[in-house]
């Protein structure tokens, strides 16, 4: 069985292609062609290539205790290079 983000991903290119499509013949209508490829651009680059992702990356992310221990190591290293640091 699929889940739903590789349901997505099968399905999304040829939404990609309805959209778009539908976006730039609406839009070269209402603008001319020249506007309606710039407009469309932007729908293609904020809509598809930006917002398409954020169900995909809206995982939280759990930092280890490792990279707690390294960060907690250069701030150390900051502080006595500054001066501060006992």
């Amino acid at each position: 069985m699929l889940s739903w983000q590789q349901i997505a991903m099968l399905i999304a290119p040829w939404f990609l292609l309805a959209t778009t499509y539908l976006c730039y013949r609406s839009l070269q209508r209402r603008f001319g062609a020249k506007r309606a490829y710039f407009s469309g651009f932007l729908f293609y680059c904020f809509g598809w290539c930006i917002l398409s992702r954020l169900p995909f990356a809206s995982r939280k992310l759990d930092p280890s205790p490792i990279s707690w221990h390294i960060l907690f190591q250069v701030r150390q290293i900051q502080a006595a290079a500054s001066g501060s640091g006992s």
